[in-house]
């Protein structure tokens, strides 16, 4: 304290050198970092778009038999809820917490990377809540959504193209239609259900809605695979839960499914299941 009242501007000088100084090896460390972890990510993910593509010289380990490039589908999950009546993943907030959801589905490869899909649901959603009157609502909503999108695989591990079994990273995105029936009751009498002016709705409920998500698939062999799936359903409509508020974002689905995948058998030696493979696959290689 004394030599700061004798020095008043020694010391200052002082100490800004120091804090100027560690400003300046922070900066550096941050920037060395910076670049140390986008150079590896930019070499991991050469290096795994780099192993995904590799193939055997020798040619393919299997496809025992020409496969057809269509597989159909079979999906069974649960179907989770975002809006008025609470979060997803929320047991509390929801009378029944297992939802379910029964699909099925149809998909065709374009590339070992890219392929399209159309699926078709059925859901059902089951909803309680006690608002701040003390009264029991209960919602009671099902219906079908059907969309046709794609599947861009974003990841296959070293045993691609050479290997029965591998793993597979993936997203989905689409557009498609929903139909549902929203039945509400109140302290268990039934409500109409009606827009937030009041005027009654005509059932069921139509709306465009846009699927989001991703997944990972594990390949059995060249016939079997099974994935999991997480995803949501982006619709117009506030109407899910049987209330209508244009002040808030629309209600949300968030399915969670197990999808089992079949693929169909090959007609003949040019229905191969990868195009840009196939004439290697005639020509022996």
């Amino acid at each position: 304290m004394v030599i700061h009242q004798i020095f008043p501007s020694f010391t200052d000088k002082i100490y800004f050198c120091r804090q100027s100084f560690y400003l300046h090896e922070i900066q550096n460390l941050h920037m060395t970092l910076s670049r140390f972890f986008s150079l590896l990510f930019l070499c991991l993910t050469q290096f795994a778009y780099a192993q995904s593509g590799r193939m055997s010289k020798k040619g393919y380990a299997y496809h025992t038999s020409p496969r057809s490039p269509f597989k159909i589908n079979l999906t069974v999950g649960l179907n989770t809820y975002y809006g008025e009546f609470g979060k997803p993943y929320q047991p509390a907030a929801q009378n029944n917490y297992l939802n379910p959801r029964l699909g099925v589905g149809l998909e065709y490869d374009i590339s070992n990377r890219f392929n399209l899909r159309l699926d078709g649901s059925y859901f059902n959603l089951q909803l309680s809540q006690i608002n701040n009157q003390a009264n029991e609502i209960k919602v009671n909503t099902s219906g079908w959504d059907a969309w046709v999108g794609f599947n861009q695989h974003i990841f296959n591990n070293l045993q691609h193209l050479k290997s029965r079994r591998y793993f597979s990273l993936y997203f989905f995105a689409g557009i498609g239609y929903m139909s549902y029936t929203p039945k509400r009751t109140v302290n268990g009498e039934q409500e109409i259900i009606r827009k937030e002016d009041g005027a009654p709705i005509n059932l069921p409920v139509g709306t465009i809605m846009f699927p989001l998500g991703g997944g990972i698939t594990y390949n059995i062999n060249d016939i079997w695979k099974i994935s999991g799936e997480a995803g949501i359903r982006i619709s117009s409509t506030d109407l899910i839960d049987g209330r209508e508020q244009e002040s808030r974002l629309p209600d949300l689905l968030l399915p969670l499914t197990l999808k089992i995948s079949y693929r169909l058998q090959g007609l003949g030696k040019s229905d191969y299941l990868y195009k840009r493979y196939r004439q290697d696959r005639l020509n022996g290689k």
